[in-house]
């Protein structure tokens, strides 16, 4: 794992920055919530409205561009408590070394997560 900076669109110069395990995990989050909100007929249908004619793979690219950035914060804080659960010491080592690595990233993404949820940026891959 390494220190990049995740989540930058193509078309897009800003970047989402996160430690790759942070980033992986706040997109497995992203297409959780997909999952259970799509569930819901009403906002599926306001979905598919603001995406006429996509496939559900593109209204789930569409979902994970605008939201994931979002979810970086649950996923910090989801791998900061498997720090308590009982793991083995080595995966307990890279979730450790993966939030040190990505609280140095914190600063580059606090105002892109702010303009991210007011729906000005939507970032990600």
């Amino acid at each position: 794992m390494n220190q990049t900076a995740y989540g930058a669109s193509k078309s897009s110069k800003r970047e989402v920055h996160a430690h790759e395990m942070v980033a992986n995990l706040a997109k497995e989050l992203t297409m959780a919530d997909y999952e259970v909100l799509m569930g819901d007929n009403m906002v599926r249908a306001r979905w598919k409205a603001r995406h006429p004619g996509a496939s559900e793979l593109g209204l789930q690219a569409a979902w994970m561009k605008r939201y994931w950035s979002a979810h970086i914060e649950p996923a910090r804080a989801t791998l900061a408590g498997m720090l308590s659960l009982p793991y083995d010491d080595e995966l307990k080592s890279r979730i450790h070394d993966a939030l040190i690595k990505d609280a140095t990233l914190k600063r580059g993404r606090k105002s892109h997560l702010a303009l991210a949820t007011t729906g000005v940026v939507a970032n990600g891959s």
